[in-house]
């Protein structure tokens, strides 16, 4: 893998106790007024995650993410005499409930708050940042661009992603035309933003079509991409839309070169892909949890192979975003706490606004500052083979736009 200059992922592989994992357990409750103030020592987070419907496993391997590093770091005495506390609520990948949760979050003495989903996640900022309760999540990157105090995000912003594929596509597979298949709304400026590159490269698209979650039936839109003879496809999608799209492909014979993002890729996807993941490239975020010789992923796997419903969950994109962002809000804690200081939300933010070139968690190169607080500025691009990840580009810089 690829060194960073700055590292926090803790080499030492303890294993995780009863007692560490009861430590994180908990439920939102409505209280009072909320100003942000840390009375005790342990650090109460919230997290809004979807836990029903088709993001379901997105929402569980994030709240499993943020948990094994918690239990982890619990397990080890805290730091600085602080331990934490997680509490998870089911938004359903509804904005409304979103809002309606981080009302209770703001009021129940959370300090911190992890939200999947862009919707969820801008609806939850609105309610939670005049509290001074910071909000942590995997949104689109835009919504974090510029940096804004208090509001950190994980995935990049979207329209990089998408303009990184592009120059994937064209350069490392030498393909000329591709078709786009995105989830919408949420992906729509990414996939638009591959087309403008890939079109800009030399290349065309063929077809660009958006995939709500509602649509269960991808036979129509596997016939639309085959008609286009594209020999590429590039898919924005989540994990259920992908491999359903690529059951539908191959029953009519469309057998193209796939191409996703780290979001769709994981442990879930191959389950339901089958055989037929098998050649499919991914962009990666986070270094993939086969790479064990490296100690800061061989913790990640050990910690969620401990719970067992987050076992099979091991490698998800969502469970790297939420071990990245407790590994941020640790790091913000560790720091603003340091000679024996109070918790103080202030210094927290402060603490975060000097996270430059980091790994957290399993993520490299993540930052916050004040032109983006999108942590994620790299990615690399995978091979599904033989059921395993081969690494087909290593770490690089995502391009602005």
């Amino acid at each position: 893998m690829k060194q960073i200059p700055a590292k926090l992922a803790l080499t030492s592989l303890t294993l995780l106790t009863a007692a560490s994992l009861a430590a994180c357990s908990g439920s939102a409750a409505a209280g009072g007024g909320n100003k942000n103030t840390q009375t005790g020592t342990t650090v109460k987070i919230g997290l809004s995650v979807p836990l029903s419907g088709p993001t379901a496993t997105a929402g569980t391997a994030t709240a499993c993410g943020a948990d094994a590093y918690f239990n982890t770091i619990n397990a080890q005495g805290g730091v600085n005499g602080y331990t934490f506390k997680t509490s998870a609520q089911d938004n359903k990948y509804d904005a409304a409930q979103a809002a309606q949760i981080a009302q209770g979050f703001s009021a129940d003495g959370s300090f911190a708050v992890i939200v999947q989903g862009t919707a969820m996640f801008t609806a939850s900022t609105p309610v939670l940042q005049p509290k001074k309760v910071p909000v942590f999540g995997g949104p689109d990157g835009a919504i974090v661009t510029p940096g804004q105090e208090g509001i950190y995000g994980y995935n990049p912003i979207y329209a990089d992603e998408g303009a990184s594929a592009a120059q994937f596509i064209t350069n490392t597979l030498k393909l000329k035309s591709a078709a786009v298949a995105y989830l919408a709304p949420a992906v729509e400026k990414g996939a638009n933003t591959f087309a403008d590159k890939f079109k800009a490269s030399g290349g065309t698209v063929p077809m660009i079509e958006g995939v709500p979650t509602t649509v269960t039936d991808f036979a129509p839109l596997a016939q639309k991409l085959k008609d286009t003879g594209a020999p590429a496809v590039y898919t924005m999608l989540v994990d259920t839309q992908l491999s359903a799209l690529q059951k539908a492909a191959a029953a009519i014979g469309y057998k193209p070169a796939w191409v996703t993002w780290a979001i769709a890729y994981g442990p879930s996807y191959v389950k339901l892909a089958g055989a037929l993941a098998e050649g499919t490239y991914t962009s990666r975020w986070g270094i993939p949890a086969s790479e064990t010789s490296d100690p800061a992923v061989k913790q990640y796997v050990d910690a969620l192979t401990a719970m067992p419903k987050c076992k099979a969950l091991v490698g998800d994109n969502a469970a790297d975003t939420g071990y990245a962002s407790a590994a941020a809000i640790v790091y913000g804690v560790k720091q603003a706490t340091q000679g024996g200081a109070k918790l103080d939300v202030d210094k927290f933010n402060a603490a975060l606004s000097n996270v430059k070139n980091m790994e957290l968690g399993i993520t490299p190169g993540q930052s916050f500052d004040s032109a983006s607080h999108a942590s994620v500025r790299e990615n690399s691009y995978w091979q599904v083979k033989g059921g395993q990840l081969v690494k087909v580009q290593d770490y690089q810089q995502l391009p602005t736009n």
